[in-house]
């Protein structure tokens, strides 16, 4: 079942990110890079825990992840919000029960596409 949700998220954000010439029609193939999502997922969690809230996610992603400042992230901002909404409107869609092991590994498997999509921008 994770298989098949991870796969629609993927063509789905690949469509998305095509039309608007965002990436090519080819994945991208970078192992190294997307071997990452990891560690970048337990960073997430350990400044959160630190800053409490998602003001201190978006700077995060922002400064941490994205390593944007100013208006070079401003420029991001209406795409990343487009692909972060349709990725939590697939997550939604799965009835995946609260607290279940299920919905964490459906969240992480948003997170990776997010990820792997950010990379290949």
């Amino acid at each position: 079942m994770m298989d098949n949700f991870e796969k629609q998220l993927r063509n789905d954000l690949h469509q998305y990110l095509m039309g608007l010439k965002e990436v090519d029609e080819r994945f991208l193939e970078c192992p190294d890079v997307e071997g990452q999502i990891y560690s970048k997922i337990e960073d997430l969690y350990t400044y959160m825990r630190d800053k409490r809230g998602y003001d201190a996610m978006d700077e995060y992603v922002r400064e941490e992840v994205l390593r944007l400042r100013g208006t070079d992230y401003d420029a991001l901002e209406k795409l990343v919000g487009e692909c972060a909404s349709r990725v939590n409107n697939a997550l939604m869609h799965q009835n995946f029960e609260p607290g279940t092991k299920e919905a964490f590994e459906g969240y992480v498997t948003c997170l990776h596409q997010l990820y792997f999509f950010g990379a290949a921008m």
